[in-house]
């Protein structure tokens, strides 16, 4: 299945490491987990934690490898691969699948799949 448009600005949004224009993809209720870290709840907390981690990044890129959507239950999977660059100079890639719970146009759960392992042992 095409990816998205909106899909695309999202991970454009995240790879310009704007946290504000991040947050305002998802509902005012929406909740957020990256790997196996906590799950943060509500638009602010998350445009907070999601500013920290951009804040640790000196980059970031996407590479959108597939993308499929179920209208029971309004979910939509996304893969792919990202690239971390960090302020030592490494560079990390990772693969990823995110789920959306989506209401209407809002995402109200975002969870990210992946092993973030390398990513801290390379900070």
């Amino acid at each position: 299945m095409e990816i998205p448009a909106w899909v695309r600005q999202l991970f454009q949004t995240i790879d310009a490491r704007d946290a504000a224009a991040f947050a305002a993809y998802l509902a005012e209720d929406g909740t957020f987990r990256y790997g196996s870290q906590p799950v943060v709840a509500g638009r602010e907390a998350v445009r907070e934690y999601v500013a920290a981690f951009f804040a640790g990044m000196n980059g970031i890129s996407h590479e959108l490898t597939g993308f499929w959507w179920r209208e029971a239950g309004e979910v939509c999977f996304v893969q792919g691969e990202v690239t971390y660059h960090l302020p030592n100079a490494a560079v990390v890639t990772l693969p990823f699948l995110n789920l959306f719970r989506m209401r209407d146009t809002a995402i109200v759960e975002y969870l990210i799949y992946t092993d973030p392992t390398p990513l801290f042992q390379g900070s």
